[in-house]
């Protein structure tokens, strides 16, 4: 069975989470595979640096310059605008069907299972939610059936002929969604099948420091705003992935712009105060 393409979307400022990424894909890919990375204006030395890392790999990269869509609605302000790229990737991704994965991602299995998945007429397949999803404050309703956007396993021909892409930019220039292009997916695209159960693992941005990647997802993902490679995060796989990015070109750089948006830094800093309160609490207790 021929491996399917697995794309990212993203822009200048998720490119340390995008080299880890690729770092642990290559660390767990066991056959070739075809690497997209659709972006809407990569510098040409983060290009350079990751074509240049990974050319004796089993990653072959290509590079996807896209046009953010027009009057588009302002996201929400820990969102890159790159997230509505993944809109568009049915129109210009000439395979049969391939894999959406976001940037802030560690593989920790074999990408081979994703080849395996048969979609059985679905226009995608995707992590389910286990709780619904509350949507009345747009005007929708509650969703029963809701699944994250994460890891996605597209049928290209069902997503065009049903105007997936178009219908979801529609859904998002009129309303103002927590997680726009997910909930927008899963207000136009109802004819989805789940992934297997424990395939993505979402990891919660709070709770103790893992020394080890779990045994037994494909892939973890980043939930929340915060995360392992911003400063001052306390995120749980923060070892894991400052190991992954020793292996990529990024292991020196600093933290970007994107990485010290204000409102994320405060929101770092006060759980990092009340993290060292409480164990000043506790010590002197004891």
């Amino acid at each position: 069975m021929p491996s399917r393409p697995i794309v990212f979307t993203i822009d200048n400022r998720y490119i340390r989470p995008l080299a880890v990424a690729l770092a642990s894909l290559e660390r767990h890919c066991r056959a070739d595979r075809v690497v997209v990375v659709a972006h809407d204006g990569l510098h040409p030395l983060h290009r350079w640096l990751l074509a240049r890392r990974f050319c004796r790999s089993r990653l072959h990269l290509r590079f996807l310059r896209l046009p953010l869509p027009a009057g588009r609605r302002r996201q929400p302000h820990h969102f890159s605008p790159a997230i509505l790229l993944r809109l568009a990737l049915a129109t210009v991704i000439e395979a049969p069907s391939f894999v959406y994965v976001d940037a802030d991602v560690l593989f920790t299995g074999d990408p081979a299972a994703l080849d395996r998945l048969d979609l059985r007429g679905s226009t995608l397949a995707a992590a389910a939610w286990s709780q619904p999803r509350d949507l009345r404050a747009t005007g929708h309703g509650v969703l029963p059936r809701y699944f994250a956007s994460s890891l996605l396993v597209i049928d290209r021909a069902r997503f065009l002929a049903e105007g997936t892409g178009e219908r979801c930019l529609a859904l998002i220039a009129r309303h103002r969604f927590d997680f726009p292009d997910q909930d927008a997916l899963n207000l136009c695209c109802t004819a989805w099948q789940a992934l297997p159960e424990g395939w993505c693992r979402e990891m919660p941005d709070q709770g103790p420091a893992l020394a080890h990647e779990p045994v037994g997802p494909l892939l973890l993902q980043f939930s929340g705003s915060e995360k392992p490679w911003h400063p001052f995060s306390r995120h749980p796989c923060r070892r894991i992935f400052r190991r992954h990015l020793r292996r990529t070109p990024y292991r020196f750089f600093p933290a970007g712009p994107g990485d010290l948006r204000w409102r994320s830094l405060g929101s770092r800093l006060r759980q990092r105060l009340l993290s060292s309160a409480r164990s000043c609490s506790r010590s002197t207790s004891t």
